[in-house]
């Protein structure tokens, strides 16, 4: 299955950003935007798509810049060095794997929502978002816990039917679309961020990776960190 570039604006959004399943994303960027953003900060939020988290959390910073590779009516710019020097929010064109038009530590406040499961390169992208995140900056990344047994059923009971009305088969388009497995990209996350990455399963945390839903991590960038050996699973 080869999905159209207007999905997640159109199918998508109409099946995860309403109802119980909207109230269940906002309660989860409520959750990853606890104690992370304050009022002087820069953030970078890469992947955002149609920018639920920032309506779900409303945050007050200097500067929100949402990014996203699709482009949009009201994404028409692609996200240059200068806009690092503006205020407010900006609504910004912007390849998560390939930063290189970004310095070095210039973001206080790194967000990716369901991102890192979508992307090729995973390693090569975590390395470029530690780079442009300033010493003792924050990132905080959600990962679903794709394909464990606890999401795949949870699907299959919750959102498969909505996906089925709009001609969507929910199962095709994750496989299709979720290129990275959990196990991969937390032991990614902990070879980058080693100690400074810590990662709280949901909704058990005492539970393996496969009978949970999702995990979010919370990382503070430091110089140098040793890395672990995926203990995080």
């Amino acid at each position: 299955m080869v999905l159209h570039s207007n999905y997640y604006q159109g199918q998508y959004q109409d099946v995860m950003g309403t109802g119980i399943t909207g109230r269940f994303w906002a309660f989860i960027h409520k959750s990853m935007a606890r104690n992370l953003i304050c009022e002087n900060d820069i953030v970078l939020e890469l992947g955002a798509g149609n920018g639920e988290f920032y309506r779900n959390v409303s945050p007050t910073c200097k500067l929100y810049l949402e990014t996203d590779i699709e482009r949009r009516d009201d994404r028409l710019s692609r996200m240059k060095t200068s806009d690092l020097s503006k205020s407010g929010k900006l609504n910004l064109q912007l390849d998560a794997q390939n930063l290189e038009g970004l310095p070095d530590n210039c973001v206080d406040v790194l967000i990716a929502t369901c991102l890192l499961m979508h992307l090729s390169d995973p390693d090569f992208a975590l390395r470029e978002w530690k780079r442009v995140l300033k010493v003792g900056g924050k990132m905080v990344v959600y990962i679903p816990a794709e394909p464990g047994l606890g999401l795949r059923m949870t699907r299959y009971l919750t959102t498969r039917r909505k996906f089925k009305k709009v001609g969507i088969n929910q199962a095709g388009s994750h496989w299709t679309e979720h290129i990275q497995h959990y196990p991969r990209v937390i032991h990614i996350l902990n070879s980058v961020f080693g100690k400074s990455c810590s990662v709280k399963k949901f909704p058990f945390n005492f539970f393996v990776w496969d009978f949970n839903l999702f995990a979010i991590a919370h990382i503070q960038n430091t110089p140098e960190e040793n890395p672990t050996n995926g203990s995080n699973l």
